[in-house]
Parts: structure tokens; C-alpha cells; sequence
């Protein structure tokens, strides 16, 4: 049995995450701010709590998908995956029959009554039809999920609509290298085994499609455009990150890990406070007291 069971402080960090993804309140954006013994891992965790939060809450019901598919036209270019009895996303034409809303591709045919209400076979199929812009032309058959029964366990989550659907839900800003290297953890999550990029799905380290995460260097480009485009948050993992990027970041959830021993985390404190001095008022994650030797504060940013 290989990886290590996903430890309980990690939980912490998965459900903090995924606060700060869902809990949207007017005018105001939720701020956590993490003081560790140590940054191993946890930018990571709580990036996957923003991540299954985001796919939680964003996910196009069936009348939304009906009517995106509504919109293409025979021998459009689209990729398709089965379903649970085929973790492959294949490419085609999509075909759509005049008489009746029938969906074909190939040897996967979805039916729809023209109330919308009830579908033909294997309705969950019917969600994991994209359509493909024809600048990018047709790819190489691939996995859609290397461990679906981890990313399944370990947060609760479809683990082939979250896999077969690009959307940029977290971006990580940190040590690029050490990110790369944290990605490959391997874990355990009730018995099962999978890897923290199972669930991130981070851009740089996958196929352009299919992804949910991307990283940034610390000394990238302050100007990068990616920090204004996640639906879920920013992580910054460290206090350079912090003191670097916080501006940027501004409009969006955000969630810092600061390292005691940094010798950069005493003006990354005096930033932190100086923003809760300003804050709307502190917030209260439902996520029980921060496991041992961590400290956090939460609080609510005016909107800007």
C-alpha cells in the first residue's frame, strides 16, 4: 500500500480552503493569514480545499449544459469523455439530428425530451461533452484522472467532470521548484492512494486541458495577468510572496503561509496587521481551533 494517510493538521488546511472559496459575501473578500513552524505542504493542502470548493460550486447544471450544447453545430469539434466506464477523453464532431435533440459521437448517443427534463442513456455522459476551439484542432487521447478513487475519497468530489473541465480555480504563488517536488506527495485517503496533483491539477505539469490550478514564481513578473483570472483564490506561500504579491491579489480570497523562521516574516506580520487594523471585522471559519504550533487570524477586506 503506498503514501502516508493525509494527516490531520492537512484536514485543517483542506477545509480552511475551501471556506475561503465558497464563503462570498458583498463587498467584502475573506483573508487568512497562517504563521507555521514550517511551510512544508501547506500552501498545497489549502490549495486543494480551494480548488474542490470552486468545483463544488460551480459546477453547470443540466439545463445550462443543454443550452451551451444547443449552440454548436454539426461537425464542430468537441472532446468527450464516457464516463465512469471510460476515464479517457476522446475527440470528435459533434452531430446534432433535426428531428429530435440527439446528441452523437461516434458510439456515444445521448437523448434529451424536449422538456429537458429526463434523458436517455447514461445521463451522467451528457455532461462530459466540450466543445473544442478549431484553433486548437484535435489532441491526443489522454487519462482524465490518474487516481479517481482518491480525489473521490479525499475530497468528496466527481473526479471526471473535475478532471475533464478547464477552469482556473487557484493560483499558487511560491518556490516553483519546491511546488513541482510537493505535487508528487503521495497520500492516503481511506485506504486509497492518489497524489496532491490528482486533485490540483496544476497547468504547468499537465496537458493545457483538463486543468484547475496553476503556479507562479515569487519573482515572476509582477504585472502577471493570471492573479486577476482565479474563481476560487490565491494562495501565497511565503513571506516574499506575501510581500511581493499581496497587491495584486487584492480583489480576490486570499490565504498567506509565513514561516517563522523566514527571516522576511517580521515585515510580512507588520503587513498582516496593518491590513486587520483596516479590515471590516474578523471572521470566523467554521473550521475549529489551527492544530498545534500554528497560529492564524481571519478576517473580512473591503472589496476594492
Amino acid at each position: 500500500m503506498k503514501g502516508a494517510p493525509l494527516p490531520g493538521w492537512a484536514w485543517w488546511f483542506i477545509e480552511l480552503g475551501s471556506w475561503l472559496a465558497t464563503d462570498r459575501q458583498p463587498g467584502r473578500v475573506a483573508r487568512a493569514a497562517i504563521s507555521v513552524p514550517t511551510r512544508a505542504y501547506a500552501a498545497l493542502f489549502a490549495a486543494m480545499g480551494i480548488v474542490s470548493g470552486s468545483y463544488r460550486s460551480g459546477v453547470l447544471n443540466v439545463g445550462e449544459r443543454l443550452r451551451m450544447l444547443s449552440r454548436l453545430k454539426r461537425g464542430d469539434p468537441v472532446r468527450y469523455c464516457k464516463g465512469d466506464e471510460d476515464l479517457k477523453v476522446s475527440y470528435g464532431e459533434f452531430s446534432k439530428i433535426a428531428k429530435e435533440p440527439l446528441f452523437d459521437l461516434g458510439d456515444c448517443v445521448y437523448l434529451a425530451e424536449r422538456n429537458g427534463r429526463v434523458y436517455g442513456r447514461e445521463v451522467r455522459q451528457f455532461h462530459y461533452i466540450e466543445p473544442v476551439g478549431e484553433e486548437e484542432g484535435f489532441s491526443m487521447d489522454r487519462p482524465v484522472c490518474l487516481s479517481p478513487d482518491f480525489v473521490k475519497e479525499a475530497m468528496g468530489i466527481d473526479p471526471i467532470s473535475q478532471g475533464f473541465f478547464s477552469r482556473l480555480e487557484c493560483v499558487i504563488i511560491g518556490n516553483k521548484t519546491d511546488l513541482a517536488e510537493e505535487l508528487e506527495l503521495e497520500l492516503q485517503a481511506d485506504g486509497v492512494s492518489g497524489k496532491v496533483q490528482d486533485v490540483l491539477r496544476v497547468h504547468e505539469h499537465r496537458p493545457k486541458d483538463g486543468y484547475r490550478s496553476r503556479t507562479i514564481s515569487f519573482q515572476a513578473d509582477i504585472r502577471s495577468e493570471l492573479v486577476g483570472k482565479p474563481f476560487g483564490g490565491v494562495v501565497m506561500d511565503g513571506a516574499r510572496s506575501f510581500l511581493r504579491w499581496r497587491g495584486m491579489a487584492r480583489k480576490h480570497p486570499w490565504l498567506v503561509i509565513i514561516d517563522r523562521t523566514n527571516p522576511t516574516a517580521g515585515a510580512a506580520r507588520d503587513a498582516i496587521l496593518g491590513g486587520l487594523a483596516s479590515s471590516l471585522e474578523d471572521a470566523n471559519p467554521p473550521v475549529g481551533d489551527p492544530p498545534s504550533g500554528i497560529e492564524a487570524i481571519f478576517y473580512w477586506d473591503r472589496m476594492r
